[in-house]
């Protein structure tokens, strides 16, 4: 069962509880448990301590919806416990590493965040959006904090860690073994809950995304027959929480991980350590965001972007070294 705390791990004086494993049943328990998701700025985000295991990464071949980089699915075994991040980095979290350091995220110093053109019906980078507007409202602090590029979140990391007085690499980014077998939970399914619809688990593309997009996605774009009531981001923990208590590990925003991006999994580290060789054009993305159909929200779902990349449904979370 894993464990949950609100303080940094090295202070003495931390209080550490026993994750619940039952999903919060309203949305006002969901909203108190997504208050605690956005910490003071002198502690550090709530996490979820993940025990070492085993687990079968990838998709098996008669999985639904897959994809060849998903293969071939193989044995991981995570040979030490780490730490996740409850939530997705917050907007208001990312907000005070900005305030204090006067940081100028990928998107404001490149050509913008890339969002779905009207006109085309296409993917574009438009210089006008960035982490402070993603082009959608609402967005508030609550949010999990999208436009932000692989090289923003571990711009935000490497602050962190000196916030708080800690080695350089405690917090970090999850590498994808790590981000996908807390993110199964203990499942072996297509999706964390099963296979039933998304709604109550993941926020994406549903009736309320559809209409609400209308003009922008292509008709050939599937959507959930149900609707969660957001039509963009949500605020973090709106949603039920998995088998290990953490939230929006699919749907909200796609998370940048550790790794370099490649196509299969031959030669994958079987101990669940990041995959880094070679240069890294691209780096990988997991989980789905608030516009992916549903069969993108499966846990063995891959991504993949450049480093200096920003999207307008692209978000991270943390994870802590042991």
């Amino acid at each position: 069962m894993p464990l949950l705390f609100a303080t940094p791990l090295l202070a003495e004086q931390s209080a550490i509880r026993q994750a619940s494993a039952q999903p919060p049943t309203d949305k006002s328990l969901s909203a108190e448990l997504g208050s605690v998701c956005n910490p003071r700025a002198d502690t550090g985000p709530e996490m979820v301590l993940i025990a070492a295991g085993d687990f079968k990464m990838g998709s098996p071949e008669g999985e639904a919806g897959r994809y060849d980089d998903e293969s071939p699915q193989h044995a991981v075994t995570i040979s030490r416990p780490f730490a996740l991040g409850r939530c997705e980095v917050t907007v208001g979290e990312f907000r005070r590493f900005v305030e204090a350091t006067a940081y100028k995220t990928s998107a404001e110093r490149g050509a913008g965040c890339r969002s779905l053109d009207k006109t085309t019906n296409s993917w574009k980078e438009n210089p006008a959006l960035n982490w402070r507007n993603p082009g959608f409202a609402p967005y508030d602090e609550r949010h999990p904090v999208v436009c932000v590029s692989w090289d923003d979140a571990q711009a935000y990391i490497a602050w962190l860690n000196r916030e708080l007085g800690l080695p350089a690499n405690t917090y970090r980014l999850p590498s994808e073994a790590e981000w996908e077998y807390a993110a199964r939970a203990g499942s072996d399914t297509a999706y964390f809950w099963g296979d039933a619809e998304q709604c109550g688990f993941a926020n994406g593309a549903d009736q309320t995304t559809k209409q609400s997009n209308s003009d922008l996605i292509d008709k050939a774009w599937t959507f959930a027959d149900c609707s969660d009531g957001f039509a963009f981001t949500a605020p973090v923990a709106s949603l039920q929480a998995n088998g290990f208590g953490l939230f929006d590990t699919t749907g909200n925003a796609v998370e940048w991980v550790q790794d370099c991006w490649h196509d299969k999994y031959d030669g994958a580290p079987k101990d669940g350590s990041a995959w880094e060789p070679g240069t890294c054009e691209q780096r990988a993305l997991r989980g789905g965001s608030w516009l992916y159909r549903p069969s993108n929200l499966r846990s063995a779902y891959r991504g993949r972007g450049r480093p200096d990349e920003a999207n307008d449904g692209t978000g991270f979370r943390l994870a802590r070294t042991l």
